[in-house]
Order: C-alpha cells, then sequence, then structure tokens
C-alpha cells in the first residue's frame, strides 16, 4: 500500500531517502489526501518521521516541502526549527535512527551512539530553546483555533514539542484530541524521547550512564526513565497483556524476589497459569524499555512458561557477557530498588539453574554444561 502511493505526488520522488517517500505515503494514510496536496503543510510528514527516529528522512521531507521565506502558514518552517533538525541530521549520518546503529546488513561492525545526543552542544542547546518558544506560542494559538480550521495544528504543536524538549507529547493534554499518542508503543516512545532531550551540557562525556544513578546533566534523564518505570510496574501485566489468564499471578517484582529466596523460576512457580498470548513479552517489552531489566527477565521466566524461561536465560547470559548491569535501574533515594548484587549474583545464577532444571529430563548432559558455568559462589562465570 505504501509502494502505491509513492506515485500520487510528483515531489515525493525527490526525496532523497526511501525512508522519507514511506513516511510521506503513511502520512497521506494517516492523515488524509489534503497531505497530498499539500494543504496540510510540511508538519504530518514531520512528524512521522520524528515518530519513527529518523532525522534523515526529516531533513529531507523538511528541504523538499518546507520553507524559511513567506507568512505564517503550514509549511512555513522556522529557521531555528531547520537549524536543530540538520543538526540532528548531522548527528544521526548513516545510521538507522538518531538512537541507534545498524551495521548495513551486517557490512560493518556496530558503532556507539554518537555522545551528543546526551551531551548536546551550546548550539543544539540554543535551538531547542528557541522551538520551545514557538511551541509555547502555537501552544497558545492552539487554544484560540477551532481545529476545523487548522487541522493540522496538532501536528505543528506536536513536532515543536518533540524536537524543542518543552514538554512530552504523551502529557500534553492539548493533544490528547489529536490521537497521536495512541497505544502503549507510543506513550512509551513520546516518553522516552522527551527523556533524552532533557540532557543539558554540564555533564562530561566521561560520566558513566549504565545505571539511572548517573548525576550532571543526565540526572533529569534518569529522573524521567525512573517515573516511567514507576508507571509500567504500577500499571502492571494485566495493563499490557491481551488477555490475564489468571488475575492471581504474582507480579514480577514478587518473581524477583521469589528467585532470590532460592525459588526456581518458569513455571515451577505456579504451573497452574496459563502462558499469556504474547508469551510474555507485552509486559517484558515496556520493562525493559524504561531500564528494569531483572524485572523483565523474572516476568519473562515466570510468564512465558518454558519458551518463557529459555528466552529469558540466554537474554540474560548474554547481557552478562557483553556487560550489562541485569538489574532494576532507579534512582539511588527509592527504597525498593532491587540491588545489583541480588539481580547480577542471584537472579541470573537462578534462571539458568532452573533451565537446567528443565533439561534434566530430556537431556541431562546440556543440563550439567548450564550447571557448569556457575561457580560456588553464586556468580556467573565468564
Amino acid at each position: 500500500e505504501l509502494s502505491g502511493l509513492h506515485p500520487t505526488n510528483p515531489r515525493n520522488n525527490a526525496l532523497g531517502s526511501a525512508a522519507a517517500r514511506d513516511v510521506c505515503a503513511y502520512a497521506t494514510i494517516a492523515s488524509g489526501r489534503d497531505v497530498v496536496e499539500g494543504r496540510g503543510g510540511v508538519w504530518p510528514c514531520l512528524f512521522y518521521s520524528l515518530r519513527c527516529g529518523d532525522l534523515v528522512a526529516a531533513n529531507s521531507i523538511l528541504q523538499q516541502f518546507g520553507t524559511t521565506a513567506g507568512g505564517e502558514n503550514m509549511s512555513h518552517i522556522d529557521p531555528s526549527v531547520a537549524n536543530l533538525i540538520s543538526q540532528l541530521a548531522q548527528l544521526q549520518q548513516t545510521q538507522e535512527t538518531i538512537f541507534g546503529d545498524s551495521t548495513n546488513n551486517n557490512t560493518r561492525t556496530v558503532q556507539p551512539l554518537a555522545q551528543s545526543l546526551l551531551y548536546p552542544s551550546q548550539s543544539m542547546l540554543q535551538a531547542r530553546r528557541s522551538v520551545s518558544d514557538l511551541y509555547q506560542r502555537t501552544k497558545t494559538r492552539l487554544q484560540s483555533t477551532a481545529t476545523d480550521q487548522e487541522p493540522f495544528l496538532h501536528y505543528r504543536m506536536a513536532c515543536l514539542a518533540m524536537i524543542g524538549g518543552a514538554e512530552s507529547i504523551s502529557e500534553a493534554s492539548e493533544l490528547e484530541p489529536s490521537g497521536l499518542v495512541k497505544t502503549v508503543e507510543d506513550y512509551l516512545y513520546a516518553s522516552l524521547w522527551h527523556a533524552i532531550h532533557l540532557a543539558d551540557d554540564t555533564a562530561a562525556p566521561s560520566v558513566a550512564i549504565g545505571g539511572l544513578g548517573a548525576g550532571g546533566g543526565l540526572r533529569k534523564v534518569s529522573e524521567s526513565v525512573a517515573r516511567l518505570s514507576v508507571l509500567v510496574n504500577q500499571w502492571g501485566p494485566s495493563y499490557f497483556e491481551q488477555d490475564e489468564p489468571n488475575s492471581g499471578r504474582d507480579s514480577a517484582a514478587e518473581a524477583v524476589a521469589y528467585s532470590a529466596r532460592g525459588g526456581l523460576l518458569g513455571g515451577a512457580m505456579h504451573s497452574h497459569n496459563k502462558v499469556p498470548p504474547s508469551g510474555g513479552w507485552a509486559f517484558a517489552l515496556p520493562l525493559l524499555a524504561s531500564q528494569q531489566y531483572a524485572t523483565a527477565l523474572a516476568y519473562l521466566a515466570e510468564a512465558g512458561g518454558g519458551l518463557g524461561l529459555l528466552q529469558s536465560t540466554h537474554l540474560g547470559v548474554v547481557m552478562d557477557l557483553v556487560g550489562l548491569s541485569i538489574r532494576d535501574s532507579t534512582l539511588d533515594e527509592l527504597p525498593d530498588a532491587v540491588s545489583k548484587e541480588l539481580s547480577q549474583q542471584t537472579l541470573l545464577p537462578m534462571l539458568v539453574a532452573s533451565y537446567s532444571a528443565s533439561l534434566q529430563e530430556v537431556d541431562a548432559g546440556a543440563a550439567l554444561k548450564y550447571l557448569m558455568l556457575l561457580s560456588n559462589k553464586g556468580k556467573f562465570v565468564k
């Protein structure tokens, strides 16, 4: 359907990025033919580029459809917006998105994220402040303008909020009628996007970012992600799973505590529970996105049955082998934080031991090999 829509607007063919063409085609589906005919201006296409995290596509769309000249209309782009998106596109370079790198079909090794995303330059911070001012003016305009007169004003406001970092689009009450944040994924993405934009330039690049206790310019980022993790845990599995088969299921946090007491995961805790349709991933993924690694692994092992235990165990092993801390990242002052010792020295060995136990009857040799990975002190052996 996307490819079939490309020819409807000859200007789309001038876009240098295939992703940009796809975004424009999708914007046509989501926003209507007014986008193709130009009445929607540049903002719907720009919004969906930002939603994909592709600033190169956003820059291509802006250059093709936006204009910095003329009066205040839906295709007018303030120079500060053009400047900021250009800086972000340069930061992304050949990466698939602004957040992560691809291997380009395994033709090269994965490259680390550019540090400037969390350590913005002074010019980027200045551009953000200018865009934030535009956002406040657009917000005021939206409050006094009928949406049927300017139906795409929501898109403009959302774009300015995202690149300026003034407010999360998931929390802006003025954007609720627009339906731009419809799903759990939309909410998580918008929240994490905003969290990144809370970073300032007061933190030295040498500061470790392994946990949420990082200081300096990353403190506000840490607090934002911590608040998101609290919400995800409060909502619980029933909010994310399509069908919660057993209302009496223990929470993921209880599963972590259970493993710390020496219990087995993966069905041994409550064998009568049914596996949810997602296999546990519907809740595990939001937990991982909010850096609740220990809770995610414990829930996946418990809720997903045998397959969930297999996946959780091997995911934990890989995380440990590459040096990731398998713990719930929380702010230092939160009393319920799962300690690094509990997660690294207790949870992972219990996952491996539980998986080994599940193999004993079918392949005792393989079960023994997994146990041999554990030292007598409960630490996982690299």
